[in-house]
């Protein structure tokens, strides 16, 4: 309901009816200047706006919807007045037909918000399995090498301790074989 009455202000009288259009209206420009920022970071940014920002587009977008509807009760008050019941009743249906074509409008435009979002962390999540593919790979390409260092290190371990383990079997055969030798000497010549 619109109220057409006057109220006193430091000694004058101010229609409230159109004060209350003036702020109204300055709500609206504030919400529309917010939205012209909002869809130029959002042109900027393109498939990289933050979801938070376009959220806030919709919402923006919703506010200046009802702000508009707030402007236009004056005129529809006295217009209803002057085009009587069967008239409202087709302005009443020609908006509710409007509002739900906005209401469809900005279902298909946060879908397509979500899908975007979507496709943003698909790609983001495809970027980061590939790059952790990489790093496992170069790990499993380092375990390779290293491994394969370490077997021929302990091969060739190997190979010393039974070169090591041959040449002491072969100075105690020579010691033992020296031994008998010198004994048997020894026996010969009776000692």
């Amino acid at each position: 309901m619109l109220y057409l009455g006057t109220r006193a202000i430091d000694g004058g009288t101010v229609d409230v009816g159109i004060q209350d259009d003036l702020k109204r209206l300055e709500i609206r420009n504030e919400r529309l200047h917010r939205l012209r920022l909002l869809e130029l970071a959002q042109a900027r940014q393109g498939n990289q706006t933050p979801p938070d920002i376009i959220i806030e587009i919709e919402s923006t977008k919703a506010e200046l919807g009802m702000s508009d509807l707030l402007l236009a009760e004056k005129a529809s008050n006295e217009f209803a007045d002057a085009i009587g019941p069967n008239g409202q009743f087709l302005v009443l249906t020609r908006l509710i037909g409007q509002l739900a074509q906005q209401g469809s409008e900005r279902s298909d435009r946060h879908q397509e918000s979500m899908d975007a979002l979507r496709e943003q962390i698909e790609t983001r999540l495809e970027t980061q399995g590939r790059a952790i593919e990489e790093r496992i790979d170069r790990v499993e390409e380092h375990q390779d090498v290293t491994n394969a260092t370490q077997d021929a290190q302990r091969i060739a371990g190997q190979r010393r301790t039974r070169l090591a383990m041959f040449a002491i079997a072969v100075a105690l055969l020579l010691l033992a074989s020296g031994t008998i030798f010198i004994i048997g000497t020894l026996k010969a010549h009776g000692l």
